[in-house]
């Protein structure tokens, strides 16, 4: 099997080695977040390619990952400095908690949005709270699915709660300019 100079398996973006009956997943492929979720999702796709002769391929964009620590940390999408490598002019929304939301259930932490101008299309977001693991789920869909800023603005949530701060960052969105 081909490998890269870092040790990692080559493969297709379907999953297959240099041996055409031979698949890999997970961490051999060599990601940089070495994450089981990816790993499990990546070998169900990798035995169904080989088993069903499917060409199926692994979405990364909109996957999470969380920090466990107290605040909680917990990011999906592109960083901002991912999103200007990939040439993505950006607008950007930074919000404090509990500043911007004393009520919810976080004592401290901060919420951010990378979002592509012109589009208003979320591309990223980051969070840094209580309980940001639970809440990074409503920012995966928004990420996979290509959301805008209004997208999220018209969606009614939960008050009050750390994922609350989604909603509020959108709404702080400077779309002029």
């Amino acid at each position: 099997m081909k490998r890269r100079p870092d040790g990692a398996v080559e493969t297709t973006p379907s999953f297959e080695t240099s041996h055409s009956h031979i698949f890999a997943a997970g961490d051999i492929r060599g990601h940089v977040r070495k994450l089981a979720t990816v790993a499990d999702r990546e070998g169900e796709l990798a035995a169904e390619n080989a088993l069903r002769g499917s060409r199926q391929t692994m979405e990364y964009l909109g996957v999470p990952y969380a920090i466990l620590t107290s605040p909680q940390v917990a990011s999906v999408g592109l960083k901002e400095v991912e999103a200007r490598a990939a040439g993505f002019a950006l607008r950007q929304v930074d919000l404090s908690l509990p500043e911007e939301l004393p009520k919810a259930i976080a004592d401290r932490g901060w919420v951010k949005l990378v979002v592509e101008k012109g589009s208003h299309r979320i591309l990223g977001v980051h969070l840094l709270a209580a309980k940001a693991a639970e809440a990074i789920h409503e920012a995966i869909f928004i990420v996979k699915n290509g959301l805008t800023v209004e997208d999220v603005c018209r969606t009614i949530h939960v008050y009050p709660t750390v994922a609350e701060s989604i909603l509020r960052a959108a709404e702080s969105y400077p779309k002029a300019a």
